[in-house]
């Protein structure tokens, strides 16, 4: 507020930047200003209280230094000197309590023109209308050109490649198991972001050479091989970080279904986003009867997802084995579209 009061010629412009920016919570900014005004004026106030006194002392003093001189006409010797002493500390006090008052009074008058200036201002602020159009746009961006969109050649970077797309779910479709995980599956082992990584999170076909390589060095080299497949897992599939990379790494290499004890649930929720089908074991102790290279079918699994039971046949084994899948309304529609951005590039 000092500094606000020092410089209250260059409010307006201030304000009015403000207003550029904030809207009508410039307006607040002036009612609290002004509470500060409101609070100098108390201060007016009191300054006036204590100029009161301070004329008060003044005039008593003043009639003590009267006094004393009347008595300095009668007074000799020793007497003589002690009165005039007192008169010239009296007198010396006088001054002093003069020059504060003069020094009060001209706080007083910077405070109220101080005011003054900010109930100016204000009034000035009320007035003032909004451009229809501001000279600057400072919005950083460019509005696209209804005519090219669609037509335009989107340039990118060498190292800046596609995302993924995925196509709804197969009603009928068979896979290999590509490899049999533990318990505790992260996303840093599914998708690693090392410092060596980090620089191609904008490029998913390098990212998925390195795609659950910590728990299986030869996963991306297997399902190129098999044209995709399928992921089986213990507890707890993807848990750690919500690293999207997770899921577009195996969805670019053409995992088209985990199947697992349980799911981590923010990376079950980035598999259905990304059309990877979602399942878990309805008995665990099935997970002992998977193995790497087993081919697994499905037959009417669309259906069979929308009742929230599914059954797999293992062809390798001749065994059947039942899953379960457990999907809210809009994501049962979105793993059945294909995912959200093939949901949504269908539905345009």
């Amino acid at each position: 507020i000092f500094y606000v009061m020092d410089n209250a010629d260059e409010l307006l412009p201030l304000f009015v930047k403000w207003y550029e920016t904030y809207g009508d919570k410039a307006l607040e900014m002036f009612k609290v200003y002004l509470e500060h005004a409101d609070i100098h004026y108390g201060l007016t106030d009191k300054a006036e209280e204590i100029f009161a006194e301070l004329e008060s002392m003044l005039d008593g003093l003043e009639a003590e230094s009267e006094a004393l001189k009347e008595a300095l006409k009668d007074a000799d010797g020793a007497l003589r000197a002690e009165i005039v002493e007192k008169i010239e500390e009296i007198e010396e006090l006088i001054a002093k309590i003069e020059d504060k008052i003069v020094e009060i009074e001209e706080a007083i008058e910077e405070l109220i023109e101080t005011v003054e200036k900010l109930e100016k201002a204000v009034e000035a602020f009320a007035e003032a209308a909004v451009p229809e159009r501001f000279e600057i746009d400072d919005n950083l961006l460019i509005a696209p050109n209804e005519a090219y969109i669609g037509k335009t050649a989107l340039v990118k970077g060498p190292n800046i490649k596609g995302v993924p797309a995925a196509v709804p779910v197969q009603d009928h479709f068979s896979a290999k198991v590509l490899t049999v995980l533990e318990d505790n599956i992260t996303t840093d082992h599914i998708m690693p972001s090392n410092a060596s990584l980090l620089p191609y999170r904008s490029n998913i076909p390098h990212l998925a050479d390195y795609c659950l390589t910590p728990s299986d060095a030869e996963f991306p080299a297997k399902a190129k091989a098999n044209g995709g497949g399928i992921i089986v897992a213990g507890e707890n599939y993807g848990q750690g970080s919500s690293r999207e990379h997770a899921a577009l790494a195996p969805l670019y290499l053409g995992v088209k279904a985990v199947v697992a004890k349980s799911f981590a649930r923010i990376h079950k929720q980035n598999l259905v986003n990304n059309g990877i089908i979602p399942l878990t074991f309805a008995n665990a102790a099935d997970y002992d009867n998977i193995h790497e290279g087993d081919e697994l079918a499905f037959q009417d699994l669309i259906a069979q997802i929308q009742k929230g039971t599914v059954i797999m046949q293992n062809k390798t084994t001749g065994a059947e084995i039942t899953l379960n899948i457990d999907l809210g309304e809009r994501q049962e529609a979105l793993l059945l579209a294909g995912g959200l951005l093939t949901s949504i590039k269908n539905e345009k």
